[in-house]
């Protein structure tokens, strides 16, 4: 027995339409998803960024001309309160 072929499609102008609007969009929604990713990547890559570099060293008070800085200042507020549960 052979194998039965096929008819062939007959594409009308009509499918052509339709497959070339659903062809665009596809292409806007992959080109949208594509812009909307990017942009919370980059968000959230700053976030971290801002977070882990620039926030630790930011000037929280000046004291007599002398600046603290956030990194300091919470290290102290660790320690201090360190000290106060071990006299507890």
């Amino acid at each position: 027995m052979s194998k039965k072929r096929a008819a062939p499609r007959i594409t009308t102008r009509k499918h052509l339409a339709r497959a070339q609007r659903e062809q665009r969009q596809r292409r806007w929604v992959l080109i949208g998803t594509t812009v909307v990713l990017t942009i919370v990547v980059v968000v959230l890559g700053y976030g971290f960024y801002d977070s882990t570099f620039v926030d630790p060293y930011r000037e929280i008070a000046v004291v007599n001309g002398e600046p603290i800085v956030k990194r300091e200042f919470q290290g102290r507020v660790r320690f201090m309160q360190r000290q106060l549960l071990v006299q507890l």
